[in-house]
């Protein structure tokens, strides 16, 4: 995957954030996806995002569906920190 040019995704981000906590599972589960590649491609400067992110998806390990999505997140998160 190539590497994301540093800058503001801030907005981005917050939006992510946001359809995270989504009662959607679908809309919740396309979300964390995409905070996932945001963080592999972002890489270091995913760093003060990622301690941000991880207290709003730790509680979506309730849903089955989403497991498999969330650690694939969680590990690309875990390697900017």
């Amino acid at each position: 995957m190539p590497k994301l040019a540093p800058g503001s995704y801030v907005g981005l981000f917050e939006f992510l954030k946001k359809e995270c906590n989504n009662s959607n599972v679908n809309v919740s589960q396309q979300g964390i996806k995409t905070v996932g590649i945001l963080a592999k491609g972002l890489r270091q400067h995913f760093a003060t995002h990622a301690k941000e992110i991880v207290p709003v998806i730790l509680p979506k390990f309730k849903e089955r569906k989403l497991i498999d999505d969330l650690q694939i997140a969680l590990t690309n998160i875990m390697m900017c920190i």
